[in-house]
Formats: structure tokens, sequence, C-alpha cells
């Protein structure tokens, strides 16, 4: 870089860099837990998941609430807002303790 020029973009490399991302198993673990309360195939959505991820980084699929509800529509379930709710309690500190990562 040139002295006196100001970048126009800084990359950042996110995962496991930045913020731990776990093992593709821990990740699966959290999306069969959150299958079971949704109440469709645990494999499936775990697939879902991970194929969506694009999907879900760009926010097209809405907010997390609403990231569930439609994929679970995938499996032919419209789960009501507890299953929703329960589903969505997983946090980042489980995700990060089920996979035995520290913070």
């Amino acid at each position: 870089m040139s002295a006196g020029k100001n970048p126009s973009a800084i990359v950042f490399d996110l995962y496991d860099t930045l913020v731990p991302g776990g093992s593709r198993a821990v990740r699966d673990g959290v999306s069969h837990a959150m299958a079971r309360d949704l109440g469709v195939d645990p494999e499936a959505f775990a697939e879902a998941i991970r194929d969506s991820f694009d999907a879900r980084c760009r926010g097209t699929l809405g907010d997390l609430h609403q990231t569930l509800f439609r994929l679970a529509e995938q499996f032919g379930t419209q789960p009501e807002r507890a299953a929703l709710d329960a589903a969505a309690s997983f946090t980042y500190s489980e995700l990060l303790q089920a996979g035995g990562l520290s913070s």
C-alpha cells in the first residue's frame, strides 16, 4: 500500500479465526437438536442448514425465526411459535460448550 493512501477494503477471515466455528459434528449436533424442536428429520435438517449457508449469511431467509420456519417448511411442517422459540434458544455459548471450545 502506498504511503498516504487509505485502504478501500478490509477482508476478514471470520470462521475459526475471529469466531470459533466448531467442527461439522458439533454444528450438526446443534442442527439436530433444533430439528427435534421443530419436528423434522434431524439429518435432513442439518443438511438444509449446511446448504442454506450462503442465504443465511446474506439474510435472504429473514431473521432467525423466519429462517427456521422456512427451512422447516421444506419438510412439510409449519412449526408453532413455541417450537421456533425452542429451536432458536441455542446460543453461541452452547455451541462453544458442545464443541469443547472456549470463548
